[in-house]
């Protein structure tokens, strides 16, 4: 599960909207650090990341100073104090790289907010640098478990995006009642994201008196037709 880039723009979004509060005489520059991919399977999404990090902040007075988003953009103004991007950069799944960078971020560079997460797991690592640095404001632009961000979360530890659970939202409702589905086979990805999905999907099904019948656990989707086998003939859908 990735992040995509209108994930980023909404945490960046939301980094201004802190940043609109504060202010003072000389107002210094408020500093959002934007941890990207920039390394390993995902790096290609590197330059889509940060040019989302960089949209809200053109309707700011920011302008890009090329076309590569890697370039940068001016300054940005919000409630009259200055507001700037400051990358870093970052693995999927290598948490010790994320932990690094994003300390780097806070302690040397002394971000006022990380926008940070490309998968769910990485929530586990930003919920954790949340409470060790309280004054900072830790966004996280991936789609996670609910528990990292609910209950007894840090105040600084914002959601902007769906959680897992959240982000099959309705789907229940629509194969129960506009496809009349009466039971249903639910194949999943065999981790946290797909839990918490096929999670929602069938209590959602099942309080509108549908029946999941089936729950098949796949690594990565690739084995199409190995999946196909286990699934019901019987059902009205998958």
């Amino acid at each position: 599960m990735r992040a995509r880039p209108s994930q980023f723009a909404a945490a960046v979004a939301l980094a201004v909207v802190l940043a609109a509060g504060c202010g003072g005489e000389t107002p210094q520059p408020y500093r959002i650090g934007g941890i990207t991919e920039c390394a390993g399977i995902l790096h290609a999404l590197s330059g889509a990341q940060l040019a989302a990090a960089e949209l809200p902040l053109l309707d700011h007075g920011a302008r890009l100073r090329d076309r590569d988003p890697a370039k940068g953009i001016t300054r940005a103004t919000v409630a009259g104090r200055p507001v700037e991007i400051v990358p870093g950069c970052t693995e999927t799944l290598e948490f010790s790289t994320l932990t690094q960078e994003a300390r780097r971020l806070i302690e040397n560079e002394h971000v006022d907010a990380l926008v940070a997460g490309s998968l769910g797991a990485d929530e586990v690592v930003l919920r954790r640098l949340a409470r060790a640095h309280p004054q900072v404001s830790v966004v996280a632009a991936a789609t996670g478990p609910r528990e990292l961000s609910g209950g007894r979360a840090p105040a600084n530890f914002p959601r902007v995006v769906a959680d897992e659970s959240q982000s099959a939202a309705g789907l229940g409702t629509f194969a129960r009642r506009d496809l009349g589905w009466r039971s249903a086979a639910v194949v999943y990805l065999d981790w946290d994201a797909g839990w918490g999905a096929r999670d929602a999907f069938t209590a959602e099904f099942c309080s509108l008196g549908g029946r999941v019948t089936a729950a098949i656990p796949s690594a990565d989707f690739s084995e199409g037709a190995a999946l196909a086998q286990h699934v019901p003939r019987s059902v009205d859908g998958v």
